[in-house]
């Protein structure tokens, strides 16, 4: 059975419509694919630091921006950039910045401490 959508080519001939690509329903599309890797990263750190015994803030707030770092370099687009990856982008400078705190803070303690 042909495709019922036609259009006219440059030569002024109808021919077939190429196949287009359409979007499978069983796809996740890349936001949802991203939440679910960042919530399945701090789980993964939170029940490890429990198991262990020693939850700290600091570490899980490094390990979830090595996960943020990640995640942001996998996904970064050359040419087209969405706006969920700006913000992503935003939130891991934000995430380094603090991270930059987090270890002034330690050096300080070491320092002067």
């Amino acid at each position: 059975m042909k495709n019922p959508t036609w259009h006219e080519s440059r030569c002024g001939e109808f021919t077939e419509q190429p196949y287009t690509w359409k979007q499978s329903p069983m796809t996740i599309s890349k936001k949802t694919l991203i939440i679910g890797c960042m919530v399945t990263w701090l789980m993964i750190i939170v029940i490890f630091m429990f198991l262990a015994g020693s939850f700290d803030i600091e570490v899980l707030f490094v390990l979830w921006l090595i996960g943020i770092l990640i995640i942001a370099e996998l996904i970064d687009a050359r040419y087209v950039r969405p706006g969920y990856v700006r913000m992503i982008m935003i939130i891991a400078g934000a995430g380094t910045v603090l991270f930059g705190i987090i270890v002034l803070r330690k050096v300080w303690v070491i320092l002067y401490g």
